[in-house]
């Protein structure tokens, strides 16, 4: 009897992690379908969260090269160009048998000849201290400002992720130039706003030390023989 008990509690505390485990997911999908779903009409609380006007879709790629390239996105407008990015990002996930993977050529099949005959890509890269950290484009507007908010839990994971935000865009709306603003965002979707940074306290300057200076006084004789004191100089 006994040791069924113990064998029921020990199934229960193993239901118990896996329910706690399964409500922190690591690569933030659950953070960020809260972000979209409290971003729903509140992209106007700040004019940098704009619409998702002409944008046709997103994907999130995470991918494993956390170092290296320092260019933060880049525009493709061919499947050539998009197969040369491709090999521009190394591999990190690797079989038994050694294939490896980066996390990228997988998710691009879908951007055939055909695609790019009507759309384009911006390719965003973002590497975060936390794979909890998660991300969801806003828009575009008629400058090229693409606005991305960024959901920072108060808990999260303590592995680095490496992101691929892949915005889809109509050609009718391509620009010449591009510029792509992370914006960190709390669980309703608000803009937070920055910390302020305090100036340090002010310290007074030390006070300099008085000049040394000679003592000058009377000295005092003993005189034996009178039995009293002589005042006398230095």
């Amino acid at each position: 009897m006994v040791r069924r008990f113990i064998a029921l509690g020990a199934a229960l505390l193993v239901m118990m992690a896996a329910a706690v485990s399964c409500n922190n997911p690591s690569d933030g999908e659950s953070d960020r379908d809260k972000l979209r779903q409290a971003e729903d009409g509140q992209t106007g609380s700040d004019p940098r969260l704009l619409s998702d006007a002409g944008v046709v879709g997103v994907q999130y790629v995470r991918t494993g090269d956390y170092s290296g390239s320092t260019e933060k996105f880049v525009v493709v407008s061919s499947k050539a160009e998009l197969e040369e990015y491709d090999r521009s990002i190394p591999d990190y996930i690797f079989s038994a048998d050694g294939v490896g993977s980066n996390g990228f050529t997988g998710n691009i099949a879908k951007y055939t000849d055909e695609f790019f005959e009507d759309n384009f890509l911006v390719i965003v890269r973002q590497v975060e201290p936390s794979g909890s950290i998660s991300h969801s484009v806003q828009g575009v507007d008629g400058d090229g400002n693409i606005a991305v908010s960024r959901l920072v839990p108060e808990i999260g994971t303590c592995d680095i992720a490496s992101w691929r935000i892949i915005i889809e865009l109509d050609n009718d709306s391509k620009l010449d130039k591009y510029n792509v603003e992370f914006i960190d965002v709390d669980p309703t979707g608000k803009p937070v706003p920055p910390v302020p940074i305090e100036p340090p306290p002010s310290v007074e300057p030390p006070v300099p030390p008085a000049p040394a200076q000679t003592l000058k006084g009377t000295k005092w004789k003993l005189e034996a023989a009178s039995g009293g004191f002589e005042e006398g100089g230095r």
